[in-house]
């Protein structure tokens, strides 16, 4: 869902990094299972306008347009950028508007840079988030089936981020580097309810609603609920790098606030909804008007940090880095219950790495990292869940509870988990070619894992598993085949396993799932690219491969996503050396080339498959 919530988000990136085990960036959520650095573009002093179209399979469309003003007096740049992607999207009602803008200013001093980044915009897309059987996502004719069918399930979201980044160059030795940040981001889904009686809306008599009958067991033809949010966040992130005669010492941290509403309330119901007879809405609509869960969120970060590197010889480098972790989560303001609790984490994250050059071809890395992350807060206690009916099983805080029934708020049940990280690696490069080979061995306790469930809004129900063991081999290369055609690639064989691990169903009876593989893993993945550019022309033909992957925990051989491999080709031409322009791109993709049916991945008994043979043509103008 991130990316989502980003749309066309990489036209203004430069690089992306994604990075298994402890991560080795110091700010944002504790890197557990990996993390994904993301470098923005950096300004050019060319000027420059460029526009964008595009369209392919399945009515997709891109459309954009930019600008970059050049140097003005010596000091300013500023660029912006505007678009939008529309599409109906592979499955049956997947369709989506999305708007995307972007504006930077810089400032650059001899000593100094200062960047300000204002970018988001709104998207809209039609709910598709529920998977379908096996047997369906593997037939041609059924594959494109979504569960979710009314045309107003939507969601509608924005998320603007506003920035400001400084470097000053205090000296030859000594940088300071300051980042401030604020974001809002603010929306709603609208999904069916008419699975939910009228308990769950807390429209009983006990609230003023004339009910004839079991609440429980009563239910309308016809509900559209409305859950929205509205977040915002602010943080700074300072960091101060030191250059010495030993090496480089960096001094930095994250502070950051986080506040959020949360609320639902039924946005369109039929005629068999109950009438209100006393309280607010006496002889009045509810419906768009009154809300039957709202809680408020909040988050506090404070996390200072050291990172050292020493030269300890000519060859030899020693890493040290030491983080310190204080959270704050607190839910409070919840109307009907009054729950309000408050639950502090402290961690403390070291790690240490050899890095030796064996000669200047040849590297040889070893290191541990110890890194604990704290669970989401909606795993500690669904608030918006919390009117279900106690029948099916009642959604309540996940405390401890205390000998006279009562919830003792300093022991939640869903612990913080905690991994060990030793990675052993070898890199070797010369001017034609590099590759690289990383052994890891991550142990974690009490790892929050995929229990093969989704929750209303489509997202994997997770709890703690006592011990996980994920291990590995990690293989990457590149290569100059010939004059501009080049190879890249890259393969990990992994085994990914639950060590200690029993899961209890509704009767209370327990399940050992000690050994069983762990949900969402692929034991293999493999990924190829062969890349040819000469004289205006870039032709490319990716290979990927995705091993077989259990969509639960109890090495189910029907809840398995098939292995498969898949191909994508691009081909494009840079026309701007014949014309007077810059550059006059014309490009066109094919992804899954040999038309494959499979599935990316799956929750439990649901699977969602990936597009068939699809094409995009597109045409990029710059002067």
């Amino acid at each position: 869902m991130y990316w989502v919530d980003f749309p066309d988000f990489l036209s203004n990136v430069e690089d992306i990094q994604v990075q298994r085990g402890a991560g080795s960036a110091f700010y944002g959520p504790p890197a557990i299972g990996g993390s994904i650095n993301i470098i923005t573009s950096s300004f050019s002093p060319e000027r420059r306008i460029s526009a964008f179209t595009g369209f392919g399979s399945y009515d997709t469309r891109r459309y954009s347009v930019s600008f970059n003003s050049g140097l003005l007096r010596d000091h300013w740049v500023i660029s912006g950028r505007a678009s939008q992607i529309l599409s109906d999207g592979y499955r049956e009602r997947s369709w989506l508007d999305f708007k995307s803008f972007f504006l930077g200013i810089a400032h650059f001093t001899r000593n100094t840079s200062t960047r300000v980044h204002f970018y988001g915009g709104p998207i809209e897309d039609h709910l598709a988030f529920y998977g379908i059987s096996k047997e369906e996502a593997l037939n041609r004719s059924t594959r494109r089936r979504n569960p979710i069918t009314g045309p107003d399930e939507i969601e509608n979201f924005n998320q603007p981020h506003l920035e400001l980044i400084n470097t000053w160059r205090i000296n030859d030795r000594l940088t300071l580097n300051n980042t401030l940040f604020y974001i809002r981001g603010y929306g709603f889904f609208d999904y069916d309810g008419s699975w939910a009686p009228f308990s769950y809306f807390r429209l009983t008599p006990e609230y003023g609603f004339d009910v004839q009958g079991d609440p429980d067991t009563l239910f309308a033809s016809r509900v559209l609920i409305r859950a929205y949010v509205d977040n915002k966040q602010g943080g700074w992130f300072p960091n101060l790098t030191w250059q010495h005669a030993w090496g480089q010492t960096v001094l930095g941290g994250e502070f950051r606030i986080h506040r959020s509403l949360h609320w639902g309330r039924i946005q369109k119901g039929s005629s068999d909804l109950p009438p209100a007879v006393s309280g607010p809405y006496q002889g009045l609509s509810y419906i768009g008007k009154r809300r039957y869960y709202e809680y408020k969120g909040a988050k506090d970060i404070f996390s200072p940090y050291v990172q050292n590197i020493f030269r300890l010889t000519r060859r030899i480098k020693l890493h040290l880095a030491l983080q310190f972790v204080h959270q704050r989560y607190r839910l409070y303001d919840e109307k009907f219950i009054g729950t309000d609790f408050e639950v502090p984490y402290n961690f403390l994250n070291p790690r240490i790495g050899f890095n030796i050059t064996l000669d200047p071809r040849v590297n040889f890395f070893v290191s541990y990292s110890r890194t604990t992350r704290e669970p989401r807060l909606k795993t500690l206690y669904d608030a918006a869940e919390a009117s279900t009916p106690a029948s099916w099983g009642a959604v309540v805080p996940q405390f401890r509870q205390n000998p006279d029934g009562t919830l003792d708020f300093d022991n939640p049940l869903v612990k913080p988990e905690k991994l060990n990280d030793i990675e052993v690696g070898l890199g070797y490069r010369t001017d034609g070619f590099s590759g690289d080979v990383n052994f890891y061995y991550m142990d974690f306790r009490d790892e929050i894992v995929k229990k093969g469930q989704l929750d209303r809004f489509g997202q994997p129900i997770t709890g703690n598993a006592d011990r996980t063991l994920h291990t590995g081999v990690e293989l990457s290369a590149r290569a100059r085949l010939l004059s501009g055609l080049t190879f890249t690639g890259n393969m990990t064989l992994s085994r990914n396993v639950l060590k200690r691990y029993t899961v209890y169903d509704s009767e209370g009876v327990g399940h050992v799932l000690d050994g069983n593989p762990i949900a969402g893993f692929p034991g293999f993945l493999a990924n190829a690219r062969l890349t040819y550019r000469r004289h205006g022309l870039i032709a490319s033909v990716v290979m990927q491969h995705v091993g077989k992957q259990y969509t639960d925990n109890f090495a189910n051989e029907a809840h398995t996503v098939d292995p498969y491999t898949v191909f994508h080709g691009t081909v494009g031409y840079n026309l701007g050396r014949w014309l007077p322009v810059k550059e006059f791109i014309l490009q066109l993709h094919i992804q899954n080339i040999f038309d494959t049916l499979y599935i990316t991945h799956g929750e439990g008994d649901e699977f969602f498959p990936a597009a068939e043979r699809h094409f995009f043509v597109n045409a990029k103008l710059s002067l």
